[in-house]
């Protein structure tokens, strides 16, 4: 039986339910943006890989501490603004 990619899966006990497909978003932090592993990244380039993978169904969004500036993360608030959820 094939993995559906966009189906939801819960968070252990939480009562949160997640895609099985999610967007790793290092490379969105700025983390390595002057040291060049990703190259420079900026907000709205960002926001556009956000909203393009949410429109395709993606609503595990991986924004770990440890990728560094969570400054850089803001476009992940906009787009629960503009789409009322993650």
């Amino acid at each position: 039986m094939p993995i559906e990619a966009f189906a939801k899966v819960p968070i252990g006990r939480t009562g949160v339910s997640v895609t099985r497909l999610g967007l790793g978003c290092a490379a969105l932090s700025g983390l390595v943006e002057a040291g060049g592993l990703y190259g420079g990244v900026g907000f709205e380039e960002g926001m556009e890989v956000a909203t393009a993978a949410f429109k395709a169904g993606v609503r595990y969004f991986d924004t770990a501490p440890l990728y560094g500036n969570a400054a850089r993360f803001d476009w992940a608030g906009r787009l629960r603004a503009e789409t009322g959820t993650l």
